[in-house]
């Protein structure tokens, strides 16, 4: 629990600091990666290279350290699109959903950091080094997003994918049915729940899920399936989503009580 808790308050100290601060999104950003990027606004760079997802919950686990603040403020329902179906997507999308300002090409890092050092003003670089990303092929689908990822539950996403035609929702269906359905349900709910709120409350519900799911068999059996013995056969429980009982996923969004101390922030 003190790993999320450093990590968790490093990533609020990351959103409010008040120096420039530059992610440069120059390959894989996912999870952790994420939170050490995404949650600092304005001066956020993403590459050719760049590949973000958050496919927490193919692992039996949530978008966790705050995503929360910024999934449920991404354009439409594209947050959790992105949340429930893991998919991963490229510069221009990234842009797309305000998870980064500017592009520029990976070879370009050494002109900016030789830049920073020899005293030229962080936006004014920038803005220099930059270039145009593409097209979004987020932009291209966020009709059908909307109309499947914008519903009132869990179940109604499901419904409204079988109901919408054609293969992207075919195989955001699929997607949505293979991740740990105890996840789903846990992030269907945050991401409804923290939508407009702050990073600190964001973060701070997030420690309370983090935690509770230690106590859970998911995390681990994703882990085992996954990343340890890889026969990506995971054994889910409960097996499906129609089976996850709301009082304990209500529960994992509770205080802590007496068990550990809530997040604070200095």
């Amino acid at each position: 629990h003190e790993v999320y808790r450093a990590e968790y308050v490093y990533d609020g100290m990351i959103h409010h600091y008040p120096k420039p601060y530059i992610p440069f999104m120059d390959g894989i950003v996912m999870g952790g990666g994420a939170g050490v990027s995404v949650h600092a606004p304005g001066r956020r760079i993403v590459t050719e290279k760049t590949m973000f997802a958050m496919p927490e919950t193919a692992l039996g686990l949530f978008p966790d350290m705050g995503a929360s603040h910024f999934l449920a403020g991404a354009p439409g329902s594209v947050g959790m699109y992105l949340s429930l179906t893991g998919v991963r997507i490229g510069a221009a999308d990234v842009i797309h959903a305000n998870f980064a300002e500017h592009h520029m090409p990976s070879a370009a890092r050494d002109d900016l950091i030789a830049a920073l050092r020899a005293g030229e003003d962080a936006d004014a670089a920038i803005a220099r080094l930059s270039t145009d990303p593409g097209p979004s092929s987020l932009a291209d689908i966020s009709d059908a997003v909307e109309r499947c990822f914008a519903a009132d539950s869990l179940e109604g996403v499901i419904a409204a994918l079988e109901a919408e035609e054609g293969e992207w929702a075919a195989k955001s269906l699929e997607l949505v049915r293979a991740m740990c359905p105890f996840s789903q349900a846990v992030t269907f709910k945050d991401l409804r729940m923290d939508a407009g709120r702050t990073i600190e409350e964001c973060l701070s519900t997030a420690f309370r899920i983090a935690l509770r799911f230690m106590d859970r068999d998911d995390y681990f059996e994703g882990a085992r399936a996954i990343l340890i013995d890889k026969d990506n056969t995971p054994r889910w429980n409960p097996e499906t989503i129609e089976n996850v009982d709301p009082a304990e996923v209500d529960a994992c969004f509770a205080p802590l009580g007496d068990r550990f101390k809530e997040l604070a922030f200095e």
